[in-house]
């Protein structure tokens, strides 16, 4: 039976997910976890170690203490999103990304 903290931990692990722009593949590949792993996490059928909590606070944006934070609507974490998302990109499209923020810069620099 599920417990009452699984359930909302559970939850809070998938709204921070969501938020952050992730699907459970791509933060089971950054935590080293399996996808069905994070589906068990966030339906509550059961609990991180706090070794794994940490590490998915740390890709989701948030503090250990914000991951308990069952009442609080999660800020907006697009830059923990983007950070998350970089690093599943290939080498290739790391230097194609790089290119296009050299531009944005220098287009934001003539204004």
């Amino acid at each position: 039976m599920k417990n009452d903290l699984s359930v909302k931990l559970g939850a809070r692990i998938r709204k921070l997910r969501n938020k952050s722009r992730l699907t459970q593949q791509q933060l089971a590949d950054l935590t080293g976890k399996s996808p069905e792993a994070i589906s068990n996490l966030e339906r509550g059928k059961s609990l991180p170690s706090v070794t794994t909590l940490d590490l998915l606070a740390g890709h989701l944006g948030v503090s250990l203490n914000d991951m308990f934070d069952f009442g609080k609507t999660p800020q907006s974490q697009s830059k923990a999103g983007l950070s998350a998302k970089i690093s599943l990109l290939t080498k290739g499209d790391l230097e194609l990304t790089h290119d296009f923020v050299e531009l944005l810069l220098e287009r934001r620099a003539r204004r």
